[in-house]
């Protein structure tokens, strides 16, 4: 999910702000049409933080070599997700 320019854990509802994309250039589109930008919501353009993939792990990794995962071990409702190091941590997989 989203909450201004932040990406944040929640339960899943359905809400506009957990709607998310990958474009034509591998940029992951939220709902408002900002990208996420390493952990955080910006303008889209063509930086490396700004493309993803969904990877053989299940990971969402970006060119810059960070993955996204929330914060805390285990992560609760409302932690702020962040691009860390890839690893294999179970945190690191999103469905």
């Amino acid at each position: 999910a989203f909450s201004a320019s932040a990406l944040v854990l929640e339960n899943c509802n359905g809400g506009k702000n957990q709607k998310w994309s990958l474009d034509g250039n591998s940029r992951l589109v939220a709902a408002n049409g900002k990208c996420a930008d390493g952990a955080h919501l910006k303008a889209c353009g063509n930086s490396n933080a700004q493309k993803w993939k969904h990877d053989s792990s299940r990971r969402l990794m970006s060119q810059a070599k960070k993955c996204l995962q929330p914060e805390g071990n285990p992560p609760k409702k409302g932690a702020r997700v962040v691009a860390a190091n890839c690893n294999k941590s179970a945190r690191q997989v999103w469905k």
